[in-house]
């Protein structure tokens, strides 16, 4: 709960002896001795802490940690720094090689000055490129890479990181440590260095300089607790978190197979309806076409039977035009009949008044025709007229049996008997002389 350390010969600024902590660090309480500075840390827990001086800053950085909450490689780092920090050299070292083998930028770091000190420089070099590319921050790195690059005479990079170190810590120098042997020359690593992934060009080479003048600040990640602040997932919950990712996956593989089958299902569907239209409107088209035809067939067969109805209607009203002709030729043959009687008795009287009229002394002048007679030729000539027509018509539109011929000429008064009377009439006519006895005969009768 509570850490307590005792420096000998140090001062220490009014300005740092109270430091507000973080995470289990509550808080930094700094008290003057005769010979020397007390430094309280409080924390708010129950952990575990290393305190390993640091060569080049001359400090002592202090980590505290959870012990029933760290993997494997910080176990290895924890117990290699106690052994540190109780100048067991050889057991650290062992410790902190295990700690690098498995990945650990802050045992690389430690590792990496204990060979400086050794005079191993270019082993060092590995393993303090390897620190600063997976994230260590601490002052020490850049002033122990900056010497390593001046014993190498590479005055450029070693300029560079003596001033990544004045910017972290507020010092206008750069410090160096005392080597005793130089053992490694040129490339040569006496210690195993090939787990240590690192890249051709140091990637330090790119970092950009901050200018910082607080000394307090720049140390403030020495001071705050460097613990994960999230905890190392147990074996088991990996084991879960892995089955509960893989059947989450195969749903996701699932739901996607899913999309895609109805996806294609809509696009079929679709395909149809834009194809089902084209379909429909021929078979429209061609049930169209069928009505069409059958409507024309009807029409066809509507305007035949009209047509043979009007052809019988027609046949009908010629006939019926034809019995109305025969009644008005029969109605004119008794008119002339009637006539020529009128003629005869006229005639009769005009004979009488003819014996009464030779005792008169200046009898009258006889008319040659008489009126009667007159209209009485004119009738015959339009019975002429009419019966050749019908005949004419006869010839055109009608074929008449031979058995029904004696019928149909009763019918309409054409019998043998009118035939010759009409032939008589005509050479009459045609006769004046003739037709001068006829009148004569009349006169007679």
């Amino acid at each position: 709960m509570k850490i307590i350390l005792n420096l000998n010969n140090c001062l220490v600024a009014d300005s740092v002896r109270m430091k507000q902590g973080k995470g289990i660090i509550n808080d930094v309480y700094v008290n003057s001795q005769k010979n020397g500075i007390t430094v309280y840390i409080s924390l708010n827990e129950q952990t575990g802490y290393t305190a390993v001086s640091l060569p080049f800053t001359r400090s002592i950085l202090v980590e505290t940690f959870r012990w029933v909450q760290l993997t494997p490689s910080e176990d290895t780092l924890r117990q290699g720094l106690l052994a540190l920090e109780d100048n067991i050299t050889e057991v650290a070292q062992r410790l902190l090689f295990a700690a690098s083998v498995r990945q650990e930028p802050l045992a690389a770091f430690h590792l990496g000055l204990l060979y400086l000190q050794q005079g191993k420089i270019n082993s060092a070099l590995h393993n303090l490129r390897f620190a600063g590319l997976h994230g260590v921050d601490i002052p020490d790195l850049y002033a122990a890479l900056s010497q390593i690059y001046s014993i190498k005479d590479q005055l450029d990079s070693a300029s560079k990181y003596a001033k990544l170190f004045q910017s972290k810590t507020g010092f206008t120098y750069s410090p160096k440590i005392p080597i005793a042997n130089i053992i490694e020359t040129d490339t040569i690593c006496l210690e195993p260095v090939s787990h240590l992934n690192l890249v051709p060009k140091f990637s330090q080479d790119t970092l950009s300089t901050k200018d910082t003048s607080e000394l307090a600040k720049k140390f403030e990640a020495i001071l705050k607790d460097t613990v994960k602040t999230e905890d190392e997932i147990p074996a088991i919950y990996k084991q879960i978190l892995t089955y509960i990712g893989g059947v989450a996956a195969g749903l996701i593989l699932l739901i996607v197979y899913l999309y895609l089958r109805w996806r294609q299902k809509k696009q079929k569907e679709v395909i149809n309806k834009s194809r089902q239209p084209k379909n429909k409107n021929t078979s429209a088209k061609t049930e169209q076409k069928k009505n069409n035809d059958i409507t024309a067939k009807l029409m066809a067969a509507r305007a035949y039977s009209k047509s043979q109805k009007n052809t019988i209607d027609e046949k009908k009203q010629e006939k019926t035009e034809l019995k109305t002709e025969n009644i008005k030729f029969e109605d004119k043959q008794k008119a002339i009949e009637n006539i020529i009687e009128e003629i005869r008795s006229e005639q009769a009287e005009k004979e009488t008044d003819t014996q009464i009229s030779d005792i008169e002394p200046n009898p009258q002048p006889k008319k040659i025709v008489s009126a009667k007679f007159e209209i009485a030729m004119n009738l015959v000539e339009e019975q002429r007229k009419i019966k050749q027509k019908n005949i004419e018509k006869l010839g055109k539109e009608f074929v008449i049996e031979t058995s029904r011929l004696n019928e149909i000429a009763r019918s309409l008064g054409i019998e043998k008997g009118s035939l010759e009377t009409r032939k008589a009439i005509e050479n009459i006519e045609k006769d004046p002389e003739r037709m001068q006895k006829l009148l004569e005969q009349f006169k007679k009768d």
